[in-house]
């Protein structure tokens, strides 16, 4: 059986200044609230899907509703053939600093030069907003307090890419980054494996993937991932 949850009365599609305002955004951040820290005392909230899902407008909300530093794949993501990394990067920077009680310090990607040009940290806190392609990343998984998908149908995303205002020397990028994007996903098997489900489309709603997701949606207590013995 499905288990759906469906904000009523929603018609058209929110604008990104509006997204934090969203009741999907509250009720999501209510529900992170009575979770079970994952790394160290933080708990961290993974928010992954396709380019254009509007993954990142949303765990940006939710980052801001949780009032919590929020680490975009992006800013971590060495270049345009590097997304099959992201998962080792995460660990390493961001994961296992928290397990040690640390506050996570990455180098920072300049897309503009193509290359690392810095650091950014953010201070641990209760919560910490992971977003991006490859934040679902199977090696980081064990660690993350709640996975959530977002998605919208292709035509849909392919319209918001259309429309958006990107540097002209990103085009010839684009088909390759879209293959490598699409490769890591099935590969990383990310909605499969995902807690939630957001459809991020004209009605806005949220169904569960997994058992325990499930759980989640019913008001169920929900019960910390298991966590694999290291080997």
């Amino acid at each position: 059986m499905t288990h759906a949850h469906v904000i009523p009365d929603v018609r058209d599609r929110i604008s990104v200044t509006r997204f934090a305002e969203h009741p999907v955004t509250a009720w999501l951040a209510d529900l992170s609230r009575g979770l079970s820290p994952s790394a160290g005392s933080t708990r961290i909230i993974t928010v992954d899907g396709p380019l254009r899902s509007g993954k990142t407008a949303w765990g940006t909300a939710l980052a801001e509703a949780l009032d919590a530093p929020v680490v975009h794949v992006a800013d971590l993501c060495p270049g345009w053939a590097g997304l099959s990394e992201i998962g080792f990067l995460l660990q390493n920077w961001v994961v296992d600093p928290l397990r040690r009680g640390e506050d996570p310090r990455w180098p920072h990607y300049d897309w503009t030069a193509e290359r690392y040009t810095g650091w950014s940290q953010v201070d641990r806190d209760d919560f910490l907003v992971v977003e991006g392609s490859g934040a679902g990343s199977r090696l980081t998984a064990p660690r993350s307090s709640l996975l959530l998908w977002v998605d919208a149908p292709r035509e849909e995303r392919t319209r918001r890419l259309q429309c958006s205002a990107r540097p002209p020397r990103y085009a010839s990028h684009l088909a390759a980054w879209q293959e490598q994007e699409q490769e890591l996903l099935t590969h990383e098997r990310t909605e499969a494996r995902a807690d939630l489900r957001l459809d991020n489309t004209r009605t806005v709603g949220l169904t569960a993937v997994s058992p325990r997701g499930r759980a989640l949606l019913a008001g169920e207590v929900p019960r910390p991932r298991a966590r694999r013995r290291p080997a």
